[in-house]
């Protein structure tokens, strides 16, 4: 695990895969069940890779009840800068372009776990004493995503498009050795103002505001 991690672990912990399944598996037959997990930045230190505690919610709801109960847990974990969708334009020769010029430092998030198979998958394949954390990677997928569906490069600047990744980071020892394996969980694709990870609510994630 990186050092963004370690500083989220002195918050939250070690979590193993086995106490984040048990989290993601609860209420299994739950005809309203909801998946989620809300991230925060600890502490005010901007920085490229800061780190982040990310909560887990696994949450059923009986309407004819009027109940609701809950599984939860804290898991490390960081973010990596990406870009807001404030532009400049280059020129280089007679070529011009435009780039995303100013760094996005979400300091809250948020991620919709519900369909997400794969996150299931990744901890049934762990070892149950495996230690996990998430990494948010905003901008991670811009480029990669806009070539795959023949788009120019120029497309995702001009409408303010951005793919940001989730990941799930895992470390564990193997016949003596440390093993550290990543899983591809999600890719979120939209402009900067919508529902991305971390956009600015209420003057919530400012530069220069403390988290809380």
């Amino acid at each position: 695990m990186n050092g963004s991690v370690e500083d989220a672990v002195k918050h939250t912990g070690q979590v193993t895969a086995k106490q984040l399944r048990e989290v993601i598996r609860a209420f299994p037959r739950a005809n309203d069940r909801r998946r989620f997990m809300h991230g925060r930045i600890p502490y005010d230190r901007p920085s490229y890779s800061s780190a982040f505690i990310f909560t887990v919610r696994c949450v059923n709801r009986e309407r004819e009840k009027r109940t609701e109960t809950e599984a939860k847990i804290d898991v490390p974990g960081y973010v990596s800068n990406g870009h807001t969708s404030q532009r400049e334009t280059r020129t280089h020769e007679n070529s011009t372009w435009q780039v995303y010029s100013e760094p996005y430092r979400p300091r809250h998030g948020f991620w919709s776990l519900d369909h997400l198979d794969t996150l299931e998958t990744a901890l049934e394949l762990l070892p149950a004493d495996a230690s996990v954390a998430f990494h948010v990677y905003l901008d991670a997928g811009t480029h990669e995503y806009l070539i795959r569906a023949d788009a120019s490069m120029q497309f995702g600047t001009e409408h303010g498009l951005h793919a940001d990744q989730l990941y799930l980071v895992a470390s564990f020892m193997k016949r003596g050795k440390p093993v550290e394996l990543r899983f591809l969980l999600d890719t979120s694709i939209g402009a900067h103002n919508s529902a991305r990870f971390g956009a600015p609510r209420h003057d919530r994630d400012t530069e220069g505001r403390a988290p809380g």
